[in-house]
């Protein structure tokens, strides 16, 4: 049975005059279609992180800053973390060979998940995947470390699913063998059919294992529409 992820999002912070309409978010697969695609080589992986994955610069009150990773999953839309761009006075994306974009934020309240709208470019997207990876499962990371010109991609394997409870989640949690540095919060975690499977929002403590919310929880979110994400707060 075919499934439909519809998010409509409407309303998001406003920078300088105007606040843009939002367009619907449309993802679509079926689980028999997803199971029948044979896997990409590595190559053509890497190709649609690069293509998918943005750098996030969020400008908030007096000189604090703060930067991140975005991936986008709709012409002119992204998902980063909530924490990346809350409480921002001016987001700024930027691809891994530019342009920079304006971008407008509308944030989860109990996920540490925020939406960016940026003008639409046309460019490469990813689909969600349609289920949850397993534990073993091979995955990419791709994210731009902060202070770091370049994108860096990373491969991880799945170890398994934690009580997000204690960790910041409202939900399960992914267990990924591998730690990220600073600005990797918001990186896509990308299956080997091109699909995003979840989104990196911390690192455990003591550090060794990265913890990413799993695409159940992203097409959730997404579904709820505007009762899922709301307009920021910003600081005074």
């Amino acid at each position: 049975m075919e499934r439909f992820l519809l998010g409509l999002l409407l309303g998001l912070i406003s920078v300088g005059s105007g606040t843009p309409a939002w367009s619907p978010i449309l993802v679509s697969a079926t689980a028999e279609a997803e199971a029948l695609q044979p896997p990409l080589e590595a190559d053509e992986l890497e190709r649609l992180a690069v293509a998918a994955t943005h750098r996030v610069f969020a400008f908030g009150c007096a000189t604090s800053s703060n930067t991140g990773t975005a991936v986008a999953v709709a012409d002119g839309e992204l998902l980063t973390s909530r924490h990346v761009v809350a409480g921002a006075l001016l987001i700024n994306v930027a691809g891994d060979t530019g342009p920079t974009a304006i971008a407008h934020a509308r944030v989860h309240p109990t996920h540490d998940l925020a939406l960016l709208r940026v003008p639409p470019t046309g460019g490469t997207v990813l689909g969600l995947a349609m289920a949850d990876p397993e534990p073993g499962d091979s995955m990419l990371v791709s994210g731009f470390v902060h202070d770091e010109l370049s994108l860096t991609i990373e491969t991880a394997t799945v170890l398994d699913y934690a009580d997000g409870a204690t960790r910041g989640h409202d939900g399960p949690v992914m267990q990924l063998d591998l730690v990220v540095p600073e600005g990797m919060s918001g990186a896509p975690v990308i299956d080997d059919r091109g699909r995003l499977a979840g989104l990196v929002y911390a690192v455990e403590d003591p550090p060794g294992i990265t913890l990413a919310i799993p695409v159940s929880a992203l097409g959730q979110a997404v579904s709820e529409q505007t009762q899922a994400f709301l307009p920021d707060t910003r600081c005074l």
